[in-house]
């Protein structure tokens, strides 16, 4: 199953070359779409499949679905733009877990940023 990776980016360009090792995993058919939510300079990231540009920053939520709106493949992955590779196999961890109808992300569970009203 192929995935397109989707990450909203606003300046930061001091995170490209890590993100760019990240992103080194991805297979034939994946996609990259980067959705620069208004950077100055412009963000480059040079294994992008495709670059959004947009005109003011719609934060993370509204570059995600600006993002969304270019995604051709089976599956879609909302990727921050800090990340860190930490292990080579983690795109195909995630392409493992795929099914349809079911959402894979990290185990949010100890960490208060998943509780919504007090709920996991």
């Amino acid at each position: 199953m192929n995935i397109t990776i989707v990450t909203p980016w606003l300046n930061c360009h001091e995170l490209i070359a890590a993100y760019e090792k990240a992103m080194s995993v991805l297979a034939e058919g994946d996609r990259l779409v980067i959705v620069d939510n208004a950077s100055t300079p412009p963000i480059i990231v040079p294994s992008a499949d495709e670059t959004v540009r947009l005109k003011r920053n719609l934060g993370f939520a509204g570059a995600s679905n600006r993002g969304l709106r270019r995604v051709t493949t089976d599956a879609v992955l909302f990727l921050n733009n800090d990340v860190l590779m930490t292990s080579a196999t983690w795109l195909q961890q995630i392409r493992a877990a795929l099914r349809p109808g079911v959402l894979v992300g990290a185990d949010l569970r100890t960490d208060n940023h998943c509780r919504v009203d007090g709920f996991l």
